[in-house]
C-alpha cells in the first residue's frame, strides 16, 4: 500500500531552508498569484509563542527575500512520489505582532520599486523597450507578448514609481503588466486567450463555486475619440460587441465612450482592446478545490458541467493556502479564438 499523500510548505531565507525550524509555529501561508496590475503576494501567519518572533534571528527584516514553495508526496497519484514546486520569491514589506500571533507579508518585487519615485522623458521608445529597460533596472527577467510592436512618442514620467508608471502606460495601450518570481511580463491578454486549453475542470467535483452573470458595466460597443492638436480635428472609432464575435454589427444601446490618451495613436486596436477588457467580466466563476499545483494566473481552462456557463475560462487569480493545501481560483469566460 502506498504512503498517504501529504503537502507541506517550504521556506528559504538567506539561502537556507528554515521550514523545519518554524513549521511548529505556522498557522497558515497564503500565496496570491494575480494576472495583472497587482503584485503577487504572500501572507505567513505564525504562533508567536513566548514572543519568539520578536527576536531578530527568528524574523526576516523588511525588504529581505524569502522564497516560498511546496513539497507534496503522492498528491495526484499513489506512486507519484515527492514533487517540489516554487511559488516565487517575495520581499518582506510588512510585519505585525501580537501576544498570540506574528504575521509576515511579502510582495513579488523589491520595495524600492514600490517606494521610490522617479522622473524621466523619452522622445521615442517602443513599449517593449520601455519594459525591458525597467526590468533590467531591477534585475528582473523580461517577457513581452503582443501581436505587434507599440511605438510611443513624447513619454514623460513625473515623480512616479517605475512600475506604476509602466503599468499606466501599458494599460493605455491595452497591454497588461505582471511581476512574478523575479520576472516582469508585458502581455496582450488576447495572446494568452489563444493558448490551448490544458485543463478540464468538472464543476461537479469541486468543493464549492460561485457564478456571477452580470449586465452592469457590460457594453454593446465602445467609442474612442482623440483630438489631434496639430491637425486641429477629432478622430473617432466605434467597435461593437458583435464585431468582436465575428457577427454583423447591430444596434448599440449601451456605448462606452472614451477620450483616449494613447501614445501609440492606433485608435482601432485601442478600441478593440478596451471593449474586450470591459466585457470580460460578464460571466465569472470563482472555484474552491483541493490544492492543485496546475492552476496559476494566466492559464486557460475548460469548465464543464456548468450548464450554459460551461466553456473556456481564463484564470485571473489563483490563491494557494497551506499547510492544509487548498486552491481558490477566480476566472472569467472567454470566446473561442481561431488563428
Amino acid at each position: 500500500m502506498g504512503k498517504m499523500r501529504r503537502a507541506e510548505p517550504t521556506i528559504i531565507y538567506k539561502e537556507n531552508e528554515i521550514t523545519k525550524n518554524i513549521m511548529p509555529y505556522i498557522s497558515s501561508i497564503i500565496i496570491t498569484d494575480n494576472l495583472e496590475g497587482t503584485l503577487d503576494d504572500v501572507k505567513i501567519s505564525l504562533i508567536n509563542q513566548k514572543n519568539i518572533f520578536l527576536n531578530n534571528n527568528w524574523s526576516p527584516n523588511k525588504n529581505e527575500r524569502i522564497e516560498i514553495g511546496i513539497k507534496t508526496l503522492n498528491w495526484e497519484q499513489e506512486k507519484e512520489g515527492i514533487v517540489n514546486k516554487n511559488f516565487g520569491i517575495f520581499y518582506i514589506d510588512e510585519k505585525e505582532f501580537s501576544k498570540k500571533t506574528a504575521t509576515w507579508k511579502g510582495i513579488s518585487a523589491p520595495l524600492n520599486s514600490k517606494n521610490v519615485k522617479n522622473s524621466k522623458t523619452w522622445e521615442s521608445v517602443t513599449l517593449n523597450k520601455l519594459g525591458e529597460e525597467i526590468a533590467n533596472k531591477y534585475n528582473l527577467e523580461y517577457q513581452f507578448f503582443s501581436e505587434s510592436e507599440i511605438n510611443l512618442k513624447d513619454l514623460q514620467q513625473e515623480k512616479q514609481t517605475d512600475f506604476s508608471f509602466l503599468n499606466k502606460i501599458a494599460l493605455e495601450e491595452g497591454i497588461k503588466l505582471k511581476i512574478t518570481n523575479k520576472k516582469l511580463v508585458l502581455f496582450e491578454e488576447s495572446e494568452f486567450q489563444k493558448k490551448e486549453t490544458s485543463i478540464i475542470l468538472d464543476l461537479k467535483k469541486v468543493e464549492d463555486f460561485r457564478i456571477k452573470d452580470k449586465s452592469n458595466d457590460i457594453y454593446d460597443a465602445v467609442e474612442v475619440k482623440e483630438f489631434d492638436k496639430i491637425a486641429f480635428k477629432e478622430t473617432k472609432v466605434i467597435i461593437t460587441k458583435e464585431e468582436l464575435e465575428g457577427k454583423e454589427p447591430g444596434q448599440a444601446n449601451k456605448i462606452l465612450k472614451i477620450n483616449t490618451r494613447s501614445k501609440s495613436q492606433d485608435l482601432y486596436k485601442y478600441a478593440l482592446k478596451k471593449l474586450q477588457q470591459v466585457n470580460k467580466q460578464e460571466n465569472m466563476i470563482n472555484i474552491t478545490m483541493v490544492g492543485d499545483l496546475r492552476y496559476y494566473a494566466g492559464i486557460v481552462i475548460n469548465i464543464i458541467n456548468a450548464g450554459i456557463y460551461s466553456g473556456r475560462y481564463m484564470v485571473k487569480k489563483a490563491i494557494h493556502k497551506l499547510p492544509n493545501f487548498t486552491t481558490e481560483i477566480e476566472t472569467y469566460k472567454i470566446g473561442d479564438f481561431n488563428d
